[in-house]
């Protein structure tokens, strides 16, 4: 009887921790596909792709790129590359990689990238208040203008201003904005 009663002890202890561990994998895969979404709209398919890779064809990568680069060094060294022995361009490089690039051109797109010249001499001699103040100030004034005309700020840091005009919608007065 006692090993009866220990056995169905055990066994709803089983139970119930297989429950909870079920419960949390419900939501851990609840928030992975959450995240999912939220990649799949902030990222090119290209971007995604490289994000979402697994640990095998990353290092599948390397392994390719280490084979690839000591080809063209022993090819330059014997002087075999071109033909005349000079190293091959950037853009030569970057066709015989097998790593496709993630960027993509957006021609009605312009990126703003802004920085206050002697912020930091200026700073520097004032209290942290005052800096707060000087760039809350500005960045509020800057957001304000740039949601008017529908200018995408894209982050503040330090006194850097980083925004868009033409994404994710291609503007042709992106320029004049």
């Amino acid at each position: 009887l006692v090993a009866i009663s220990i056995f169905i002890f055990t066994s709803m202890v089983f139970i119930l921790y297989d429950c909870v561990s079920e419960r949390r994998q419900r939501k851990v895969l609840r928030v992975a596909k959450q995240s999912t979404k939220i990649v799949a709209g902030l990222f090119p398919q290209v971007v995604r792709d490289r994000l979402f890779k697994t640990e095998e064809d990353t290092k599948q990568e390397k392994a390719d790129r280490m084979v690839n680069a000591k080809f063209r060094l022993q090819q330059f060294l014997r002087g075999d590359g071109d033909g005349n022995g000079v190293a091959p361009s950037a853009s030569e490089t970057a066709k015989s990689s097998s790593i496709a690039p993630i960027a993509e051109l957006f021609s009605e797109t312009t990126v703003l990238f802004a920085d206050i010249a002697g912020f930091t001499a200026w700073s520097s001699l004032r209290e942290p208040a005052q800096v707060f103040s000087l760039l809350e100030a500005l960045y509020g004034a800057f957001d304000q203008i740039a949601h008017a005309r529908g200018v995408f700020k894209v982050e503040t840091i330090g006194d850097s201003y980083v925004a868009v005009a033409g994404l994710p919608d291609p503007r042709p007065d992106h320029a004049i904005v």
